[in-house]
């Protein structure tokens, strides 16, 4: 796949000061090739300071400020900054897809018109104004886009995190595809027993709150705590009192939340959308997923109250879910090293 010497480096890319589900997976990425004995690298991006944030520190992680551009050395990319994916062009590439629609959101003014338009016509909209706009104001730059076309021909390995993910560049026609997952941070794993359930609803405020709100005004009698300003202890001992999360948002990929929640032995209630719609990815009961649609807001509050009356019954058609999740880690190292170790 690769041309892997002694003297390969290997360059993960990733946006600088960013605490999220992608940011510490590309660090787990660097933490696995090191302790594998291969001479890897963050390469932060951005304006923030190049520093490892402290929730990463507990992974083996060496910074580079300059990449050697050499045939021998791979970098690797998230979908978010694939906007700098030629800009050295003797490297080897990998392009980490973590989501579908971060490839279009982050960097959509750099994005071809044309993958915009397939992806969404109301965002393609707005930036073909913006465009035009921009050009009007004799602001507007004439440079090489980005295009799923571009990628493709170039002949640059992908690697997706979810089937949700492969569906879409199968799709679209990608062809050097190969599995790379991830996995949560392992301190979700308590080797402790879990303090006693309480009636408590956790959400993502982030992600689908439109509808998230619809729910929450249906059912004002009942606790619902939004996971946000808390560190990670915070939120695993918030998750571990809790009987239910909620996830009405997009699932660009396979999310971590869902599966943190899910391991701390919440009942998990998702829509549709993204990933959710794969069993591989969210492999939760049907019962357990609804359109986010006005009619199944009674059907999510009458779920919701039956997992307080009937915890101990419901908790247990999870336990697929939570077996996989402690699978994840194994199968991550398992494909990473078919991709990047010599063998």
């Amino acid at each position: 796949m690769f041309n892997i010497s002694n003297q390969t480096k290997y360059y993960v890319h990733c946006p600088a000061g960013l605490v999220t589900g992608g940011a510490e997976l590309l660090h787990q990425l660097v933490d696995f090739l090191r302790k594998n004995g291969k001479d890897a690298y963050i390469v932060y991006s951005g304006e923030k300071e190049h520093l490892i944030p402290t929730d990463y520190e507990m992974y083996n992680i060496k910074i580079s400020e300059s990449i050697e551009n050499d045939p021998s050395n791979i970098e690797i990319f998230n979908e978010s900054e694939v906007t700098d994916i030629f800009d050295h062009n003797k490297t080897q590439k990998f392009l980490w897809w973590l989501s579908v629609d971060f490839f279009f959101l982050s960097s959509k003014g750099k994005i071809s018109l044309v993958d915009l338009f397939y992806w969404n016509k109301i965002i393609f909209l707005r930036q073909l104004c913006w465009r035009f706009y921009q050009l009007f104001k004799n602001m507007y730059k004439f440079e090489k886009k980005i295009s799923i076309k571009k990628i493709i021909s170039s002949g640059i390995f992908c690697g997706y995190q979810s089937e949700y993910i492969q569906s879409f560049l199968l799709s679209r026609n990608f062809e050097r595809i190969v599995p790379l997952t991830d996995y949560i941070n392992t301190e979700y794993f308590s080797k402790n027993s879990l303090p006693p359930k309480e009636n408590i609803i956790l959400y993502n405020p982030k992600k689908g709150m439109d509808f998230t709100k619809k729910i929450i005004a249906a059912a004002p009698e009942l606790r619902w705590i939004p996971i946000q300003n808390m560190t990670r202890i915070e939120v695993i001992q918030l998750m571990q009192r809790s009987k239910v999360y909620i996830d009405f948002g997009n699932h660009p990929g396979k999310d971590r939340l869902p599966r943190e929640a899910a391991i701390s032995k919440c009942c998990i209630i998702t829509g549709k959308r993204g990933a959710a719609s794969f069993f591989e990815d969210v492999p939760i009961p049907q019962e357990y997923k609804f359109d986010d649609k006005t009619n199944n807001i009674p059907k999510i509050v009458a779920t919701i109250k039956n997992v307080f009356l009937n915890y101990e019954t419901e908790i247990n058609k999870f336990n697929y879910y939570r077996n996989q999740i402690k699978k994840e880690r194994f199968l991550f190292e398992q494909q990473a090293s078919n991709i990047f170790l010599d063998h």
